[in-house]
């Protein structure tokens, strides 16, 4: 989680930042070229103290003292994987604000085979797997970051944007991306925050903490990998043409709509999944679960649309109005009840809640994107393509 803190508070706005610039190539690699050491040095700063102290954070998270270690072990693990991947983070960013679609298309391939195999490999039930349990999921995130690494650094030498930074005091740009980035990492921390309190830790009260990750890893790592994926165009296509979409906009939401379809066409061939590719021993909990969260993640994946249009926009502001109402009301109203007995903790009672926060936080992002003319800014005609798919 603090991993996606930070990547929230640097990347995110990035899409912003860089598409100000998309049509000035040498100020864009002067900007590409800060951004780069800037997060490399934020994650390794990161890196260095999650290694540290990953023993002192699942004891802090109330996790069973029997599991302790093997959660450190993992958190130290995917900590590795996060520190390797994070050039494969900003050369998506490049990617996508440039609008290379055929490059694009072929890394969302070339991760989406990569996660299959090494899943395949270190989790799976067939006869050439490893079974290694919880560890091989970031064995297999370890994996894929090391073997996309290669084509991106040949992305980012090939676009030539590598460069020397100058050390001169903050520029315009950069005191822009400070303030952008210091509201979406406030906002990311308190979301987190929240859900590390009121979710996570109650998952480890009731002993169904990793019922509950693998199940997340599912829908997460599977069924919202192409939502996020076009969150991930809508941001550079809103910063890269002030929010002006044309027809595209409403385009993102068909495309939601069929993404929904497939998800309840394949509900079917889940239980398979579950037992052969994730390799659970509790495959029939773990489709109750997803199926229980399905409709939430349903309104999520619409909602995606409109968050990262706010992205794409710069305006972490009204991202980090949602979370501090979602925070301080929504979950501190259902911790006075857990805290009073009105909240008995369980499985189903837990996920309910994180699903009313989601809820809760969509209708808030609704009346922000209505009540600020983004309805009508993302019909007008765009100043010129740039992108959309």
């Amino acid at each position: 989680m603090a991993y996606e803190v930070v990547q929230e508070a640097i990347l995110m706005p990035l899409y912003f930042v860089f598409g100000q610039v998309i049509h000035n190539l040498s100020e864009l690699r002067k900007r590409v070229s800060i951004a780069i050491i800037v997060t490399l040095v934020a994650y390794g700063l990161l890196t260095l103290g999650i290694l540290f102290g990953a023993d002192w954070l699942t004891q802090a998270m109330s996790q069973q003292q029997a599991l302790q270690d093997m959660t450190a072990r993992y958190i130290r693990l995917e900590t590795i994987g996060k520190m390797i991947g994070v050039l494969n983070d900003i050369a998506i960013i490049i990617v996508v604000a440039l609008a290379w679609k055929r490059i694009l298309i072929a890394l969302v391939i070339l991760r989406a085979l990569l996660m299959i195999t090494f899943d395949s490999l270190f989790v799976g039930q067939f006869d050439f797997s490893l079974h290694l349990g919880v560890q091989g999921v970031a064995m297999t995130n370890i994996s894929v970051a090391t073997c996309l690494l290669l084509p991106t650094v040949f992305i980012l030498l090939r676009a030539e944007m590598f460069e020397r930074p100058r050390l001169r005091k903050p520029s315009a740009w950069m005191r822009r991306w400070l303030r952008i980035a210091a509201r979406s990492g406030i906002e990311s921390a308190v979301r987190n925050l929240a859900f590390s309190l009121m979710i996570l830790r109650l998952m480890n009260e009731v002993n169904e903490a990793g019922l509950f990750w693998v199940t997340n890893s599912f829908i997460w790592g599977w069924l919202l990998l192409p939502v996020l994926a076009l969150g991930t165009l809508i941001r550079q296509d809103a910063g890269n043409n002030g929010g002006k979409l044309e027809g595209r906009f409403t385009g993102y939401l068909w495309l939601i709509a069929i993404i929904v379809g497939v998800w309840i066409v394949t509900i079917p061939g889940w239980l398979w999944f579950f037992k052969n590719a994730l390799g659970t021993d509790e495959p029939e909990r773990i489709l109750s679960l997803t199926l229980l969260m399905l409709g939430f993640y349903v309104v999520f994946a619409f909602n995606h649309v409109l968050d990262s249009f706010f992205y794409g926009r710069g305006r972490t502001d009204l991202l980090l109005y949602q979370s501090l109402f979602v925070s301080i009301f929504y979950y501190g109203i259902a911790f006075v009840a857990y805290q009073t007995g009105f909240f008995a903790p369980g499985l189903q009672s837990i996920a309910l809640l994180f699903g009313g926060g989601i809820l809760v936080d969509s209708a808030l992002t609704l009346w922000q994107f209505k009540n600020a003319g983004y309805f009508n800014v993302a019909s007008e005609k765009s100043p010129q393509k740039s992108g959309g798919f």
